[in-house]
């Protein structure tokens, strides 16, 4: 049996709390197998800036005052998947498929 496709598969990475290890290790396997798809499989951000965990025991303050720490979680899951998106360029992978979940923990 003959391969036509391969599709490499991301879950749970959890920006901007992933593990490093792991996920450089998976960069490499993107490099390596040069797969003709990418699949994204959700809660790809961790969420923890919009938490209502972090609230749990004392008052949520006002949306103003936690813009800030929502803004630096963005920039750092915008990172991450900018790693993605340079391996992917680099092997030219056309199909890239992102299912957007987010944990929220």
């Amino acid at each position: 049996m003959k391969i036509k496709h391969r599709v490499v598969v991301f879950p749970d990475i959890h920006f901007p709390n992933e593990d490093k290890k792991a996920f450089a290790c998976a960069l490499n396997v993107l490099e390596k197998l040069k797969p003709n798809a990418f699949l994204l499989l959700g809660d790809f951000a961790d969420g923890e800036s919009v938490s209502h965990w972090q609230w749990s025991k004392k008052k949520r303050p006002p949306t103003e005052y936690q813009l800030p720490s929502i803004y630096r979680e963005i920039e750092q899951v915008n990172a991450g998947l900018d790693k993605i998106d340079k391996v992917l360029d680099k092997i030219k992978c056309k199909k890239k498929i992102v299912k957007c979940t987010f944990a929220f923990y």
